[in-house]
Formats: C-alpha cells, sequence, structure tokens
C-alpha cells in the first residue's frame, strides 16, 4: 500500500455524548490491510471495555469495526479509524473519541469532501443492487444510487425518471429501504420489495410495483427467503449512514466526484450536480469544469 498523507478537519464529536470539539490532525498510513485491521480491532477493545465501564447502559452495544475500515484508509489515507456503534457509523481517533462523518471533512489529492460521503460510495458500491444499465448505444458515464421505498410519493417521481437516467449514461441502483422497516410481509413497503426482489428482474419489478403495478408480481410468504436477505442490507445500510427519509439519492461519476441528496430532486439538476449535462434530445455531455 503507497504512504498517503491526509489532513481530516473535524468538527463534531462523540465521546460518551456529542461536543462542539475542533480536530485536524495529519498521518501517514503505510501498513498492509491484515496488519491495519489487527491493530485497529485491538485498539476497539481496550476502548470498548472503558465504554462499558464508563455508561453500563450500553453493554448491549458492541463497538465493531467497520468491514471498509482498512479500504477507506488506503483511498483517503486518513489517521480516523470507519467503525460502527449503535448500528450508525461513525470515524474514531486512538484516544477513542468519535466522529460524525457528515460533519467531519477530509483534504486529499483531489481536495476537500465530506467523509460520509466517501463511506457511503465505499458502502454502495461494495454490494449487488437490482440496478437499471445504461442503455446499449451509451457510454457510462457514472453511477446513482437510491434508497427507496416503494410507498414513497417522490420515489415514484425518480422511478419515472429511470429512462431518463440510463439514456444519459447513468446506472441507477435501486436500494431497499421500506421505511415501515423489515419485521413483516405484511407491511406494505416490505410486502412490495420482497415482490420486487424475489422476480426474475427486480429492478424492473420494482419499478412497476412502485408505479402502480401491484398485482403482477407476488409477494413471497417466506420473509427468510435468501432474495429477501438485499431488503434487510439495505434497510440496515439506511440506519447505518442515518438517512432521514427516502428517497436518498447519491450519485458519484467515473472522475470519483460525488453528490448526495436527501430527497426528491429532477434528473437535470442531480445529473448536473455530477457534471453531466442533459440535452433536451437526451444526449449527453461531461460539463467543464
Amino acid at each position: 500500500m503507497k504512504t498517503k498523507l491526509s489532513t481530516v478537519f473535524a468538527v463534531t464529536a462523540l465521546a460518551l455524548s456529542i461536543s462542539g470539539q475542533v480536530s485536524a490532525k495529519s498521518i501517514q498510513i503505510g501498513s498492509d490491510a491484515q496488519d491495519y485491521q489487527e491493530t485497529k480491532v485491538e485498539m476497539l477493545k481496550r476502548i470498548e471495555m472503558k465504554l462499558h465501564k464508563a455508561s453500563p447502559s450500553l453493554i448491549n452495544y458492541p463497538l465493531t469495526l467497520d468491514p471498509i475500515s482498512s479500504q477507506f484508509a488506503e483511498e483517503t489515507g486518513s489517521r480516523y479509524t470507519p467503525v460502527v456503534f449503535t448500528g450508525r457509523s461513525f470515524l474514531m481517533d486512538d484516544e477513542g473519541t468519535m466522529f460524525d462523518p457528515k460533519y467531519t471533512f477530509i483534504i486529499g489529492e483531489k481536495g476537500i469532501g465530506l467523509a460520509s460521503n466517501k463511506l457511503i460510495s465505499l458502502e454502495m458500491k461494495n454490494r449487488n443492487w437490482p440496478s437499471h444499465e445504461v442503455n446499449k448505444d451509451v457510454t457510462k458515464k457514472g453511477d446513482v444510487y437510491v434508497l427507496t421505498d416503494p410507498t414513497c410519493g417522490y420515489c415514484h417521481e425518480v422511478e419515472k425518471e429511470i429512462d431518463t437516467y440510463t439514456a444519459n449514461g447513468l446506472e441507477v441502483h435501486l436500494v431497499p429501504y421500506p421505511r415501515s422497516g423489515v419485521a413483516s410481509l405484511d407491511s406494505a413497503g416490505m410486502g412490495r420489495w420482497a415482490a420486487a426482489a424475489c422476480s426474475e428482474e427486480p429492478a424492473k419489478a420494482y419499478r412497476e410495483i412502485s408505479l402502480g403495478n401491484l398485482d403482477k408480481y407476488a409477494t413471497p410468504t417466506d420473509i427468510n427467503a435468501e432474495c429477501v436477505d438485499i431488503i434487510r442490507e439495505g434497510y440496515k445500510l439506511g440506519q447505518k449512514i442515518g438517512i432521514g427519509g427516502t428517497p436518498f439519492m447519491f450519485g458519484e461519476n467515473l472522475d470519483g466526484d460525488v453528490y448526495s441528496q436527501p430527497g426528491y430532486i429532477a434528473v437535470d439538476k442531480f445529473a448536473s450536480a455530477m457534471g453531466i449535462l442533459i440535452k433536451p434530445d437526451g444526449s449527453q455531455n461531461i460539463l467543464n469544469k
């Protein structure tokens, strides 16, 4: 792994409670992924013991190393370690102070960016979501990830624009996030998502279900069916990154530039934020930056 240098500005920190602490630190990372992980796991064990001793009510909440930690360190050079606590993503320093990635900025070779966007990017790309691929005669320009619920009105607006995305080089990945939870197939969000996920073409089925074709696809009877796992993964991811509702939209172009949007935004504005200009005739251009 190449040595990298990065500065992280953290504007919100969580120790045992949120504080207004501001921190700026720099380090060099030169160990391989296995050494990194072993070192960080030992560190977390020590910090977890102190955390539970200081606040026994937290004993049922383990402090775990995020599976993407070594990849995050390698690609950013950050000394802060991605961890998962109470089901949420945080960044932690070696002293055990936890920082909210939504308010933590990373300065690297490409400039300054939110740590949360880097974490989300790694999370999204590590899974095989139901997807609408770009049109065969179109050059791919980027990826759009949408945390979506079939009972969400603004999520339906995204589905109406799928053809525009794919015609302009943007592949759309659907991340299941039934707002009512994943405990029962009787809830509309979970049941409809399960019907789509267990079909032969989940992305196509989800779109048809989302736009009102509710009878074409049958809801599975087994909530533990393997095809339903993707819904639990999506819901867990939404909880982990702390989304407040649906849709939650995240885009990344082929240059690695990212854009996140809580809530619906029209396709032309979203693509423009990713550096892609959608023309009225459906053709595509990359904006000059």
